[in-house]
């Protein structure tokens, strides 16, 4: 008996779960920037370089160290999916 549901579910090709995930992130790195820019007009002085200097400098190490790493490991999980599958499927 085949599923009376299955044409209501959105499938899409792996390609575009990939797209999508990293749009999602993409847009939550914006408004984590976003924020944090709106906090640094307070901090105008002597030592706003200081503290951006060290904000960029974590944000690399855990950029390489962290979420590359999370990346890989969901886009290999993507690529075990099937070929057309759930539009969410790109989360965990």
């Amino acid at each position: 008996m085949t599923n009376p549901v299955k044409w209501y579910i959105p499938a899409l090709p792996k390609i575009w779960l990939i797209l999508i995930a990293g749009l999602a992130w993409s847009s939550i790195g914006l408004f984590l920037n976003l924020t944090a820019f709106a906090w640094l007009p307070p901090l105008i002085n002597s030592t706003m370089p200081i503290l951006i200097g060290i904000g960029l400098l974590l944000a690399l190490v855990i950029g390489f160290l962290g979420f590359s790493l999370l990346a890989k490991k969901n886009i290999q999980r993507i690529q075990r999916l099937p070929d057309k599958t759930w539009v969410f499927a790109f989360q965990e």
